[in-house]
């Protein structure tokens, strides 16, 4: 499956650049697409990547009420690329990096529902049921139009609401859908597919057993920055970074038999409790 690798970026998100753009190189042997969010010239030299400049309010940065980062340019950046697209894309935050080439599901529209450890009631109401940091977009489809219909809604969701996400206003669009919300589960907006994928593979926020691994916080937090780096300078010996996923895809394996409603089906009676 070809798919084009696109993300966003200002200048403090350069290092993260800079390292997946590295990746996609190595993982893909392709270049990423970055929107510049105000990268310096100086910067963009430095980084083999392809750029289109994006002009946003520094609003995308705020942090609301919850102690969340708003993103809400997110949105707007994928509506863009949507009508730049010759294929299919994977939309996803800078601070994330490949071990190996992720397949995605034929679907319109590809999210991740939140990881085991991340499925409570709390967690629910702080920032919705899925994480909006990897999103798979076909806009070649028979659907395109209701995909777009969509972004749209999702784009004037944020700019309603001043204190809410890119990822809460997107989880309140699929809680308004008919269907039942979980991992693997997959829900329509008008004719539109919207597939839920299992973060353990796809959105790694554990960076355990993934395909795509995110460091989440890593630019807020000492201690991700430290695994961050480590991990970047272990792509230098993948062979190590799938070896020590294998054995961790084996131990969830494990923990979803002998405890599933801790890793397997937690969701079913915190999803109750939220909705």
């Amino acid at each position: 499956m070809d798919y084009d690798i696109v993300t966003s970026a200002d200048e403090g998100y350069a290092h993260f650049i800079k390292n997946l753009a590295a990746n996609c190189l190595q993982i893909f042997n392709k270049k990423l697409i970055v929107y510049d969010l105000g990268l310096l010239e100086e910067t963009k030299k430095t980084i083999e990547a392809d750029y289109i400049e994006f002009k946003t309010s520094e609003e995308y940065k705020a942090i609301n009420s919850k102690n969340s980062i708003r993103a809400t340019h997110k949105p707007r950046c994928i509506l863009d690329y949507f009508h730049r697209a010759q294929g299919k894309f994977l939309f996803l935050d800078a601070d994330c990096l490949f071990v190996r080439r992720p397949n995605f599901p034929d679907a319109d529209v590809c999210l991740t529902f939140r990881i085991y450890s991340e499925q409570t009631k709390s967690d629910f109401a702080k920032n919705g049921i899925i994480n909006s940091g990897v999103i798979f977009i076909d806009p070649t489809s028979a659907h395109k139009n209701d995909t777009e219909l969509l972004l749209k809604e999702w784009i004037s969701r944020c700019e309603i609401n001043q204190d809410s996400t890119d990822q809460k206003t997107l989880s309140d669009i699929l809680l308004s859908l008919k269907e039942k919300k979980h991992p693997d589960a997959i829900c329509y907006y008008n004719e539109s597919s919207i597939k839920l994928l299992r973060s353990e593979l796809y959105n790694d926020v554990k960076r355990k057993t993934g395909d795509i691994l995110h460091f989440k916080a890593a630019s807020r937090r000492k201690e991700k920055m430290q695994e961050y780096v480590f991990f970047c300078k272990m792509t230098k010996f993948i062979f190590l970074i799938h070896a020590y996923l294998g054995i961790n895809k084996t131990l969830l394996f494990l923990k979803r038999k002998i405890n599933p409603g801790r890793y397997e089906r937690r969701y079913v009676q915190e999803m109750r409790n939220y909705e």
